[in-house]
């Protein structure tokens, strides 16, 4: 179609937005993607975080700065890079991700992992320790006080998180 005065109008956009098939399946993938890759980010960041400031150790500093790296680079590059990794098939497994939504969605984990992880440790550094000691002491598992002591009060931190990798 020939670029002119008569053929702008809305009703052209509201096509492209509202009724094209590709672009429908685009903004589903999208979002699919993106609520998938905060959701998994978040609970990384809540386990990390909790291992990273109450049980300190220097295996998890390095991963903590490597956490950091591709933040760091221009996201062309990390597209780049995910490209050229995942090209080949997986080891162990055999299976290639290379063109389909699986090479977006690990982009997207590798890209804003440390937009997880910083507000969620800032988090766990203002929560007093003494509570998840207490309740060790009483006998809770690990797991019943994450679920217990230590979710409730990183989840609005937690919840902030999500929302600032999916947008």
């Amino acid at each position: 179609v020939d670029l002119s005065l008569s053929n702008l109008t809305l009703g052209h956009y509201a096509y492209v937005l509202f009724e094209d098939s590709v672009t429908q399946r685009a903004f589903r993938n999208s979002f699919l993607l993106s609520g998938g890759a905060a959701a998994l980010l978040v609970l990384i960041a809540i386990l990390f975080g909790f291992f990273l400031v109450w049980r300190p150790h220097w295996s998890l500093r390095v991963l903590n700065a490597v956490a950091d790296l591709p933040y760091a680079l221009p996201g062309t590059v990390v597209s780049i890079a995910c490209i050229l990794v995942f090209i080949a098939p997986l080891p162990l497994i055999g299976v290639s991700i290379y063109n389909t939504v699986w090479i977006i969605f690990v982009a997207y984990l590798v890209r804003f992992l440390t937009r997880s992880i910083r507000p969620v440790v800032s988090a766990y550094y203002s929560i007093d320790r003494v509570l998840d000691e207490a309740g060790a002491m009483c006998g809770a598992s690990l797991l019943y006080r994450m679920r217990t002591i230590v979710l409730p009060l990183v989840a609005p931190t937690a919840f902030a998180a999500i929302i600032i990798v999916f947008l």
